[in-house]
């Protein structure tokens, strides 16, 4: 397996190249992007779903959430259901804007993958499933014997 190691730096180099193109082309953070992605799919959700969905920590997501506020990109309310809970919210300009930022992605993703064959890319799929699900996996396994040693 040690001959493995090289494909994993290659796939967090390639993915460090990938958010630099993303925050280029789109004029914003990553973690602020997977915010907007996940209140536009999942419509009002908690402040708290926000960070288990994108997996961001919760002091990122609170001042991603500030700054998308600060552009009218999003609000937040006080929950009718639950007392002191916050509800983020998507506003015409934040909905408009993932709209706009879907429609580029797809075009950018077709120019990324031009010329590459349909049976790589559902191989290629299939491999970046497999590691994602694993690597979630072992972080599970990690956090688990992290506070076993504590």
């Amino acid at each position: 397996m040690v001959g493995h190691m090289p494909l994993l730096l290659d796939i967090r180099e390639c993915f460090r190249s990938l958010t630099v193109l993303t925050e280029q082309t789109f004029d914003i953070a990553e973690g602020k992007l997977h915010i907007v992605r996940v209140l536009a799919t999942e419509g009002p959700c908690s402040q708290a779903k926000v960070v288990r969905a994108t997996k961001l920590d919760p002091a990122s997501v609170s001042r991603h959430i500030a700054t998308l506020e600060a552009e009218g990109m999003a609000t937040r309310s006080a929950s009718d259901d639950h007392r002191g809970m916050r509800i983020v919210t998507l506003t015409k300009k934040g909905q408009s804007w993932f709209e706009w930022a879907r429609r580029t992605r797809l075009k950018l993703e077709r120019a990324l993958l031009k010329g590459v064959d349909e049976r790589d890319l559902a191989a290629f799929s299939r491999v970046l499933a497999h590691i994602d699900a694993r690597a979630t996996e072992l972080a599970a396994k990690a956090d688990a014997l992290n506070e076993a040693d504590q």
